[in-house]
Order: structure tokens, then C-alpha cells, then sequence
């Protein structure tokens, strides 16, 4: 019986246990479920994201969780839902909310600093990239937030303005206050032993690095890139801790490279002024580094090679001033490396013979130096390769065959060496093959005619977004674009173009070129090309840029070629064409710089017909390249815009960039993002 009685109790607590997660949740106060729905009433959700926001437990809506014992609104997460319009004050009378993330969303408007001090119970507050929200003073806000731990507040137009003798109530372990136009890294800061991860990215500081930045004791993650700091880096005996992660790019930085001790990962330290050799045992002080770049600096020196560990997977020395060999035996020590980028130095010598383990990586970029020799086979091991630069080097010999086994293969550079001989069969049999720049060399015979084997340029849908970048690294190209070399930045996944110009081609441009759908340049100039423009080019619908010029084709020019509606440059100068040049389409927008020395041609124009967007601000329409536009199937428009800019501390640079000119661009023949930014200085990443 006192058997029967035990097995009773124990099935009583387990009913009771089952009842307690089986039965309904908690119902939020009513006052509460009004307070977001005043919220709701108040922004624009085109993406109908918050269409659960009915009936009486708001705890069951889409980003909103609950206190399982009082049922009050502790956290609200609508991070990423793109809302739009103001944020209703209602929203700050939460007084029990512990957790708010409205970042990634396209807000306007400033919020007043009493509707923060009721928020008391908040130790986490993300309103980053928010959209267009306006602070003013962060102690006159946040001074009553006594709890608050995490805070986050990037990427806004807002500008923060911090007393230097504000001593906080709260003890922040993450702190993120980048493009927040501060002057200087506040000083409450030196007593926030707590701190972990500090972002005071892209602001606009101009002092040196505080000594005692260096000395907050649980400091992990340090991002103060893309400001004006000055100074060096204090020597490695002053280093009492690592930093896990640490981003100093894009700064006027200087001095020797001192590195942190033992156990960074990640170290940023591009786009300064460091000057002197790398430090030869700098593979002692980041042994377990997976990314580093010391791009665009001053280094000079050799190469050592202790810089590469087993862990490392990015290792970008780009745009200095190295000099040597590259170290034989860099990539089988780095038997993890993703990237090597030493573009731009001043190496010099042959290829290593042996490339060691390359079999993960999939950007090799080592063009921009003195290298000669011929490539070497065995690059021919490295089967996840993606992007391949050797251009704008004194390379030689004949283009190996075994370039068709790297299937991977998105980008090929070889432009401005000293290769002859014809081009393999097999180089333009790559099927992911988006970028081919052969031009600048001594290549003669025929263009190969199995163009149909480029299937990413065939299909003008296809694109490889998804490849290309890694999480720190952007990928960068130049090319020849609209007689321009121009590079392009984090845009590899666009750009579909064929290069062959500088040569010495001979033979008709073979007819199967017009297969090529998804092409946006193609630049044949300076060879000894024959016969008729095909008129099968006229089939290339997303072609931007032809260049044909400096060769010998002859007959009409065909009126097909007016069905490229893109087409925005056109060079067919110095040929022996014929008859009238065509007047619909875009042709007139050319002139007669387009047909110089073809003396039988008729109808030329005299002048260019400028076409520009009347809200781009531009006074005189002629002073620019030109901006294109275009109109998709849903009536969404796009331009391509080349032109000069200024980047900080680099002089005049080329830019290329991307105007969406309608905030829901989706689809012309490939995918954009909503948002297409080109920071020539790398201080947007994303």
C-alpha cells in the first residue's frame, strides 16, 4: 500500500511538472500590449514582419519574450525587420524591459532623453545602423541606466557628445560608438575595468592611442579603425595583455611594427604610416593569428618566414614596399591560407618552384611586383583557387594548359607580362570564369571559339555572391574599364568581363562571343583583328562597354548592335568600317570620338549627347564620364558611375561605384543588395 502511495506522489509531481510547460504562457499586462501596438501604429513594416501583433498576449508576437513568472515585456528583438518611420515614445515606457535591439531597421527621428530614464531594468541596448536616429549628449540619456551592460550605438547619422569628467553608474562589458562623429575616446572609459569589446570605429578622432587603453585589464576586442589617430604603438615590453581582436586600419599611424603578444587572431593594421621591416620573429607573437594584414603601410625589407603560422588563413602585405624573394617555403608552413595577397611591392625573382599545401586557398594575388620566370605547374595544385592576379609583372613563356584544372576559378589576371603563343583551348573552358584580362602581353593566333564553355558569363542571371570575400578581407581588382584602369572593390560577384586587348590576335571575332549574355565589358582593342563585326553581338544584353578599336575589321557596322540597351562606351575607332553609322538605341549617346579613322564611315556625330540624372546635382552635365540609366522589368532603375575621387591620405584614385537609384533595386540581370556601398578606403566592410 505505502508502495502504491509513493507511486502516486511521483505521478502527481510529474503531471504537475508537464502542466506547468503545457499550459498556456503567461499573458502580458494590457498596458504593455497597448504600448506596442502605439509603437506598431507608428512605423512603416513593408515587409509585414509584424503581422503576428494581434490579440491579447502580446508574449506570443514575433520578437518579443516575456518574464515567465510576472508576464511582463522583458525583451524586445526586431533587429534586421527593416521597419521604417518613428519610433513612438510608447516604446520607453516599458519600465520592466531588460533587452531592446531595433537594429538594422530604417528609423528616423531623435529620441529625448527622459523617455531613456525610464527604462531602468535595460542592460542591453542595440540601435545600431538603425536608420537615422539622433542622440545628443550620451550623459544626459543614458545617466539613470545604472544596469546597463551591453550597449550599441554605430552607424547612425547621430553625433555623441560625452563630458570628459562623466563618471557613469553602469558597468559596460561591450561598448560600440563607430561613425559617431567623436573628437576624442572618452575618458570615462579608464574605468571601465569590465570592458571587452570597445568599437570607436570611424569617428573622427584625432589624438594619440591613451596609454591606458592598453591596460584595461579584460579588453579582448579593440576596433578604432577609419579615424585620424596618430602616434605609434607603444613597444611589446609595455604590452601587458593580447588582444584576441585588434583593428587599427585606416589611421596615421606610425613608427615601427610592434605587434601584441601571443594569442591575437585577428590584427588589422592596414592603411597607416608604419614604417621599417616586418619584425623577423613575428610568428612568435601571433601564433594562433588566423587574419593579418599589414597592407598599404610603408614596410620595406624582406619577407620572413616566421610570418606564417599553421592557423593563418589571411595574410594580406599588399601596396608597401617588400622586397626579396617570396620566401620558398611560405605556403607549406601556412598550410591553412585562404588568401595571400602581396600585390604591389617590389619582389622580385621567380616563382617558388614549390607552393607547398595550397590545395584550401582560393585567392593568390601577387601581381604589381617583378617577377619573372614562367608560372610555375605547380599552382596547378591549388583546385579551390578563385581569384588568380600575376598581372603587371615580367612573367614569360606560354600560358599553361593546366589552367583549365582550376575549375574554381572566377577572376584571371594575367594582363601586362611577357606571354606569347596562342591562348589555350582550356583557359576559355572555365566555368565559373567571370573576369579574363589577358590584354598587355604578345599572344597571337585566333580567339579560341568554345566560348560557350564560359558558363557564368553565358548566363546573365548567374553570379557568385556567396564566394569571393571572407569575413575581414575584400577582395579587389583592377581592370580596364571604359579606357580607364579602374579598381573595383567588393563588386567581383557583378563584374563579367573579357579582356584581350594589347595582343597580337589575329582572325575574326568568332561569332559565338554573342553567346556571352551576362558580359558587361569586352575590350578587343590594339590587335590585328579581320573581317565583320558580327552581328551576333547585338545579343550580348547586358554589355556596358565595347572596344574594338585598333584593329582591322571592316564592313557595316550592325544595326543589332543598337538592341544593347546598356551600352554606355564605345570604341570602334581606327578600323576600316563602312556605310552609316546606326542612329537608334545608344548611338545616340556617341560620337565621334567613337569612330575616329574609319574614313568610309557616314553619319557620324559630331558631338556626344550627354545623358545625365537631373537630381545628381551635377551644374554641367558635360564635366562628368556620364551616369547611365536603365530601366529593369519592374521599372526599377540602376546607373554605373565612373569618376575621380579623393580618398584620405591616398591622392586621386579611380572609384567605381553602384547607384541604386531606388531603395528595392532587386534584380537587372543579377542580384544587388539593397544597399551597394564602395568605401575606396575600406572603412565600410559590408
Amino acid at each position: 500500500m505505502e508502495a502504491m502511495f509513493s507511486c502516486g506522489r511521483v505521478a502527481f509531481a510529474i503531471i504537475t511538472i508537464l502542466c506547468c510547460f503545457t499550459s498556456p504562457a503567461i499573458a502580458c499586462p494590457f498596458p504593455e500590449r497597448n504600448l506596442l501596438l502605439d509603437f506598431k501604429a507608428a512605423v512603416v513594416d513593408e515587409y509585414n514582419t509584424l503581422t503576428s501583433w494581434h490579440g491579447l498576449n502580446c508574449c506570443t508576437w514575433i520578437g518579443v519574450s516575456c518574464n515567465l513568472r510576472t508576464g511582463h515585456v522583458s525583451r524586445l528583438d526586431l533587429s534586421g525587420f527593416n521597419l521604417e518611420g518613428n519610433i513612438s515614445s510608447s516604446l520607453f515606457q516599458l519600465a520592466r524591459l531588460e533587452h531592446l535591439d531595433l537594429s538594422d531597421n530604417l528609423f528616423k527621428g531623435k529620441f529625448s532623453p527622459p523617455h531613456y530614464r525610464k527604462l531602468k531594468s535595460l542592460t542591453f541596448l542595440d540601435l545600431s545602423f538603425a536608420g537615422y536616429v539622433n542622440y545628443s549628449s550620451l550623459d544626459s540619456v543614458f545617466d539613470n541606466l545604472t544596469r546597463l551592460n551591453e550597449l550599441y550605438l554605430s552607424y547612425n547619422q547621430l553625433t555623441v557628445n560625452i563630458d570628459s569628467t562623466w563618471i557613469p553608474q553602469f558597468k559596460l562589458s561591450d561598448l560600440a560608438l563607430g561613425s559617431c562623429n567623436l573628437d576624442r575616446i572618452p575618458s570615462f572609459l579608464v574605468t571601465q575595468y569590465g570592458l571587452e569589446y570597445l568599437d570607436l570605429s570611424a569617428d573622427s578622432i584625432q589624438t594619440n592611442i591613451p596609454s591606458w587603453i592598453w591596460n584595461l585589464p579584460s579588453l579582448y576586442s579593440l576596433n578604432l579603425s577609419c579615424n585620424q589617430l596618430t602616434g605609434s604603438l607603444p613597444s611589446r615590453q609595455t604590452l601587458p595583455k593580447y588582444f584576441e581582436i585588434l583593428d587599427l586600419h585606416n589611421n596615421s599611424l606610425e613608427g615601427s611594427l610592434h605587434l601584441p603578444l601571443a594569442g591575437a587572431y585577428l590584427v588589422d593594421l592596414s592603411m597607416n604610416q608604419f614604417n621599417g621591416s616586418i619584425p623577423s620573429p613575428i610568428g612568435a607573437y601571433l601564433e594562433n593569428a588566423v587574419f593579418l594584414t599589414l597592407s598599404r603601410n610603408n614596410l620595406s625589407g624582406a619577407i620572413p618566414e616566421s610570418i606564417c603560422t599553421p592557423y593563418l588563413q589571411v595574410l594580406d602585405l599588399s601596396k608597401n614596399t617588400l622586397s626579396s624573394v617570396i620566401p620558398p617555403h611560405l605556403t607549406r608552413i601556412c598550410s591553412s591560407l585562404s588568401v595571400l595577397d602581396l600585390a604591389e611591392n617590389h619582389l622580385e625573382g621567380k616563382l617558388p618552384a614549390e607552393w607547398g599545401n595550397i590545395t584550401n586557398m582560393h585567392t593568390l594575388k601577387l601581381n604589381g611586383n617583378h617577377l619573372r620566370g614562367v608560372i610555375r605547374s605547380s599552382i596547378s595544385e591549388g583546385r579551390s583557387l578563385q581569384v588568380l592576379d600575376l598581372g603587371n609583372n615580367d612573367l614569360e613563356g606560354t600560358l599553361p594548359q593546366w589552367i583549365g584544372k582550376l575549375s574554381q576559378l572566377h577572376v584571371l589576371v594575367l594582363r601586362s607580362n611577357h606571354f606569347h603563343g596562342r591562348i589555350p583551348r582550356q583557359v576559355i573552358g572555365l566555368p565559373n570564369l567571370q573576369i579574363l584580362d589577358l590584354s598587355g602581353n604578345h599572344l597571337s593566333g585566333a580567339i579560341p571559339s568554345n566560348l560557350t564553355n564560359l558558363l557564368a558569363i553565358v548566363n546573365a542571371s548567374q553570379n557568385n555572391s556567396n564566394h569571393l570575400e571572407d569575413v575581414s578581407y575584400t577582395n579587389k581588382i583592377t581592370i580596364s574599364w571604359k579606357g580607364w584602369d579602374v579598381e573595383f572593390v567588393k563588386v567581383l560577384f557583378i563584374l563579367k568581363c573579357i579582356d584581350l586587348s594589347n595582343n597580337n590576335l589575329s582572325g575574326s571575332i568568332p561569332s559565338k562571343m554573342g553567346s556571352l549574355q551576362g558580359l558587361i565589358a569586352l575590350n578587343l582593342s590594339r590587335n590585328h583583328l579581320s573581317g565583320r563585326i558580327p552581328k551576333t553581338l547585338g545579343h550580348m544584353e547586358q554589355l556596358e562597354s565595347l572596344d574594338l578599336s585598333l584593329n582591322r575589321l571592316n564592313g557595316n557596322i550592325p544595326l543589332e548592335l543598337e538592341f544593347l540597351s546598356y551600352l554606355e562606351f564605345l570604341n570602334l575607332s581606327y578600323n576600316m568600317l563602312d556605310g552609316k553609322v546606326p542612329h537608334g538605341g545608344q548611338f545616340l549617346t556617341f560620337g565621334e570620338s567613337s569612330y575616329l579613322g574609319n574614313l568610309k564611315l557616314s553619319g557620324i556625330p559630331f558631338t556626344n549627347i550627354s545623358v545625365c540624372n537631373n537630381s545628381s546635382g551635377y551644374r554641367n552635365c558635360t564635366s562628368i564620364e556620364r551616369i547611365g540609366e536603365a530601366k529593369n522589368s519592374d521599372g526599377e532603375m540602376i546607373g554605373w558611375a565612373v569618376g575621380l575621387g579623393l580618398s584620405y591620405g591616398m591622392g586621386f584614385s579611380i572609384v567605381i561605384g553602384v547607384l541604386t537609384l531606388n531603395k528595392r533595386v532587386r534584380k537587372r540581370a543579377f542580384d544587388f543588395y539593397d544597399v551597394v556601398i564602395l568605401a575606396i578606403d575600406g572603412c565600410i566592410r559590408g
